[in-house]
């Protein structure tokens, strides 16, 4: 730099550019007469000095990776603090490790291309690059041999065309483990909503994120409050990364819900990192399962119209019902005509008595799953409940809230259920009504049952349940009739 270009030679206006430009030309000083600098950017380049080692790969466009959130860099260059910054794969076209000035052209630029930084140098340098480059592939196909023989690992974005460009420290393997309440996706046991009834929660993670380390424990948490109402899963990006790279991820972590009336358009999480917030914005989501929920008020015949739909159904239909409903619990119309209304294929109805004035969040994640196989009503409010519960000819001895199950719209078979209120207990119960076996046993076979009403399925399921046999039976009324002489005979 010739006296004229010194900082202190300029007028005011001029000063504060000519102290940046002297500061980036003190700065690539540095970099040539310090050996471990030079040695560390003719091997990672101007983004492997800021990282402190082990920048991006080769030529060409990559992604480099950024964090994002207020905090100063450490020796690796990671943010620190800011509980909701994020981990982003950002594009860059330039060659090497960094996208900024590359100190060898600042030097040219300012003192020409000849003398001993000219071109001997930059062929010199050119040849190095080309051998570490070339040393830093093959390592980079041994660690991944390594990864494929553990089984998985880092890298997978890599693997996609995603470099991770920069050196990071080594993942805390199986970051979730043996965690409660949440299963570890992959692309084989990744969940279809739409099949299952349930509303996931899925946290896409990396395992050498830092934020996402620190969102573990908040994950945890969560996961432990949503039990039994809302599923919670997380995905390792290294280990997946195409079933990432599906679903649009971008940044560690990213917190998708999928829900059964939207299996195909994940809604992303947009609020803070915090277990608290987490669980509220995926139990809002489960509120689209209120309309499955028929609201029982005792009133006219709404128990009745109920009760008609406690058998003859089909199963699970292909298109879930639900969705549009607000969060208080406002449910299917009671006018509506039990013809229109889904059918209960383990002939069972399920009825909650309860104070409370709206439909219990449980409930309606339980209704989802259970969708075509019961049907769920709710009688809401003290009075309500025992104007219900005296319709179902049950006398509440009990304090609310109760759960009844009514068998083939029969309410000589309302059975009260007397476990804990909690989904997984509940879940079990309802299970035993599984195939119809339950309430085909319950069909009561005497003269005040109309035979004639139920189904073939209910009445060969009636056959197993009483151990009759019916020998060249193919026709509802061969069953009918077959059953009949069992009333009347006994036989």
């Amino acid at each position: 730099m010739t006296p004229q270009q010194h900082a202190d030679r300029h007028p005011l206006k001029t000063k504060a550019k000519a102290e940046a430009k002297f500061k980036n030309i003190a700065e690539a000083h540095s970099v040539l007469t310090d050996p471990e600098k030079r040695e560390m950017y003719d091997q990672y380049g101007e983004e492997g000095l800021k990282r402190g080692g082990g920048g991006g790969g080769g030529g060409g466009p990559h992604m480099g990776f950024h964090q994002q959130g207020s905090s100063r860099p450490n020796q690796r260059g990671e943010g620190r603090g800011g509980g909701g910054a994020e981990s982003h794969f950002q594009y860059s076209s330039s060659g090497g490790g960094g996208g900024g000035p590359d100190p060898f052209e600042m030097f040219s630029n300012m003192f020409g291309g000849g003398g001993g930084m000219g071109g001997g140098m930059g062929q010199q340098r050119q040849q190095q690059q080309r051998q570490q480059q070339q040393q830093q592939q093959q390592q980079q196909q041994r660690q991944r041999q390594q990864q494929q023989q553990r089984g998985g690992g880092r890298g997978g974005f890599e693997e996609q065309g995603f470099g991770q460009g920069g050196a990071e420290e080594e993942p805390d393997e199986g970051l979730y483990t043996g965690a409660s309440f949440i299963e570890e996706l992959t692309p084989g046991s990744f969940p279809d909503p739409a099949s299952s009834g349930w509303t996931w929660i899925v946290q896409f993670y990396s395992p050498w994120c830092g934020h996402c380390k620190s969102m573990a424990p908040k994950w945890k948490t969560a996961a432990a409050s949503l039990r039994g109402v809302v599923k919670v899963g997380v995905v390792d990006c290294d280990a997946h990364a195409a079933l990432c790279k599906k679903f649009g991820v971008r940044s560690f972590p990213s917190m998708k819900a999928f829900t059964p009336t939207s299996p195909d358009k994940p809604k992303d999480y947009p609020g803070p990192r915090e277990a608290k917030a987490v669980a509220e914005f995926a139990l809002g989501l489960v509120t689209d399962s209120a309309s499955l929920v028929t609201n029982l008020t005792g009133v006219k015949d709404d128990v009745s119209l109920l009760l008609k739909r406690c058998s003859g159904g089909g199963g699970r239909p292909k298109v879930p019902l639900g969705g549009g409903s607000s969060g208080s619990g406002s449910s299917s119309s009671s006018s509506s005509s039990s013809s229109s209304l889904p059918r209960a294929s383990w002939d069972v109805c399920v009825v909650l008595l309860t104070a409370r004035l709206d439909v219990p969040v449980m409930l309606r994640a339980l209704s989802s799953v259970y969708q075509g196989k019961v049907v769920f009503g709710a009688a809401r409010g003290e009075a309500t409940a025992q104007v219900v519960a005296n319709k179902l000819g049950l006398m509440l001895q009990t304090k609310l809230p109760v759960l009844v199950a009514v068998c083939n719209g029969d309410v000589a078979t309302a059975e009260a259920y007397t476990g804990e209120l909690k989904s997984e207990k509940i879940q079990t119960f309802l299970d035993g009504f599984m195939g119809g076996r339950k309430c085909a046993a319950a069909v009561r076979l005497d003269s005040s049952t109309d035979l004639a009403a139920l189904s073939t399925k209910q009445l060969r399921a009636v056959m197993t349940a009483h151990g009759l046999v019916c020998r060249g039976c193919s026709e509802r009324g061969d069953f009918v009739a077959r059953l009949q002489e069992f009333v009347s005979t006994g036989l």
